[in-house]
């Protein structure tokens, strides 16, 4: 069963039931550019047989990244930037395998060390996470 093809209702095939699931590398350049140590771990996983390589965060917008080391796709691409997702992607959709990018926008888990002003959809302060420690939050 592990070793089956996966049919999605979309229409895409999935050659077999290994996913290996987002992570963060934290590995991005300082500008936040996809570059060869992507590639290099992510030619990895596909070499090694997984059917759907996620990435880890890729970031909409650099002011609430979840970690130094995001890759981060903010508006207008430059052909560098382009490049190096489109090798990213090659070097993850080796053997047959799908790259499936996670989108992200970390908000309120944004450490205060990049950002001091957190961005949310909800006013809901979040008390501590990982030692994350939101400053708004006071214990009642």
């Amino acid at each position: 069963m592990i070793d089956s093809n996966l049919f999605l209702p979309c229409g895409i095939e999935i050659k077999n039931r290994f996913l290996k699931s987002a992570m963060t590398e934290g590995i991005a350049q300082s500008d936040g550019m996809a570059n060869k140590r992507h590639n290099k771990l992510y030619e990895r996983w596909a070499k090694g047989g997984v059917g759907i390589n996620v990435t880890g965060n890729v970031q909409v917008d650099h002011r609430y990244i979840e970690r130094a080391g995001n890759v981060v796709i903010e508006g207008k691409q430059s052909n560098e930037s382009l490049a190096a997702l489109a090798d990213w992607s090659k070097s993850g959709t080796q053997n047959n395998a799908h790259l499936w990018m996670q989108l992200s926008h970390a908000g309120r888990q944004t450490p205060f060390s990049i950002n001091k002003e957190s961005r949310a959809p909800s006013v809901q302060p979040l008390p501590t996470l990982g030692g994350i420690l939101n400053l708004e939050y006071q214990k009642s």
